[in-house]
């Protein structure tokens, strides 16, 4: 009972929030959005844009990768999202502090890299036999966060 009472809270915050944001057409995006956005996400395509009170997000796919970024009303990016295919496709130092973990031999499920302006973290969902999915992050020089 207590997951299904977590579930619906889930899904009724989802579907609040998913009302808060206005989509709109890439022509009202403000030019230094849309510059900020092409400058970070060259090559961005399938964009969808929404308006929330005081930022734009958009959702893209870059070189096949499903992403979302979002930047204040002034153009500046605040953050941002990108999905990853494969292992391979990080910088080396991030792959080598993922192999030698203690996870180094778990499946991965997804890779993601998550950036704020502050940080930027590689987001790695692992499984292994008889043990929940679990999400564990790495900084850019390989070190994993919260050990």
């Amino acid at each position: 009972m207590k997951k299904l009472a977590l579930f619906l809270i889930l899904v009724m915050s989802t579907s609040l929030f998913t009302i808060a944001q206005d989509k709109i057409e890439l022509d009202r995006v403000p030019e230094p959005v849309k510059t900020t956005f092409n400058e970070k996400y060259n090559g961005a395509v399938k964009q969808k844009w929404t308006k929330e009170k005081k930022s734009y997000n958009v959702k893209f796919l870059l070189n096949k990768c499903k992403g979302n970024a979002s930047f204040n009303d002034d153009g500046k990016w605040t953050g941002g999202t990108l999905k990853i295919k494969k292992l391979t496709d990080l910088p080396q130092e991030v792959q080598d502090g993922f192999t030698k973990s203690e996870f180094g031999v778990w499946g991965i499920r997804e890779i993601f890299v998550q950036e704020n302006g502050y940080e930027k973290l590689y987001y790695f969902g692992v499984k292994t036999k008889g043990q929940p999915l679990r999400y564990i992050s790495f900084k850019e020089n390989g070190e994993q966060k919260g050990k």
